[in-house]
């Protein structure tokens, strides 16, 4: 049981990722398939304007793949670097490469791409790592706690969780002490924990020590 959660909480965290770096995989894919498939064209060009934030300047032209747009060209934007908009305003064209039949696979030179998505996308990934680790950590606490009234005294016991059905609803629990109140304690079974309720038996335990307890298992 405790290996099927553990492969569970891997699975889901493997499938949250790869929904998380989508985009920026599906990026570089488009980006190796023009590299690697693409033709050097020269696109009629012309320049949109110049957007001046407070920042650094954005400068933003569109282009065509056809000589006659109404021939069923598609016309792109893409934003550039000042040299390169200068160029198109200069010429009227711009250098793309293209994957032929698939317009939209594309590069320009001189195109400049936004950090936003790789910001997002290594933010994204800290916060799922970041939930794994604690979910990891804590994947114990995750489950109901079993409540045990013990039928004898507590005994010291060598280190490692154990949950072992006797007959009935008799049970015998070794973990370590996570909590100590006056009737009471708390064992810690890795995978869940387990409220022993001592009935006035005796507990020579100490925190964090490892104990071992018979009793009926009662919720």
């Amino acid at each position: 049981m405790r290996g099927t959660r553990t492969a569970s909480l891997l699975v889901l965290a493997v499938l949250a990722a790869l929904l998380v770096n989508l985009p920026l995989v599906h990026s570089a894919w488009r980006d190796w398939t023009v590299e690697r498939n693409g033709v050097d064209v020269t696109a009629r060009a012309e320049g949109l304007g110049v957007a001046d934030d407070g920042e650094e300047p954005t400068y933003r032209v569109q282009f065509t793949l056809t000589d006659d747009e109404t021939a069923g060209g598609s016309v792109w934007p893409v934003v550039v670097d000042e040299s390169t908009y200068d160029e198109v305003q200069r010429t009227g064209t711009v250098r793309v490469r293209v994957v032929e039949d698939e317009p939209g696979l594309h590069t320009v030179d001189g195109e400049v791409r936004g950090r936003g998505m790789l910001v997002l996308t290594v933010v994204a990934d800290l916060v799922l790592l970041l939930m794994v680790v604690l979910a990891w950590r804590h994947r114990g606490r995750l489950r109901p706690q079993l409540r045990l009234l013990a039928t004898e005294d507590v005994r010291r016991c060598p280190p490692g969780a154990e949950l072992e059905r006797l007959e009935g609803e008799r049970y015998v629990v070794s973990g370590d002490v996570l909590e100590i109140e006056d009737d009471a304690l708390l064992l810690d079974l890795g995978d869940r924990t387990v409220k022993v309720l001592l009935d006035g038996h005796h507990n020579p335990v100490g925190y964090q020590q490892p104990a071992r307890v018979t009793g009926v298992l009662i919720g």
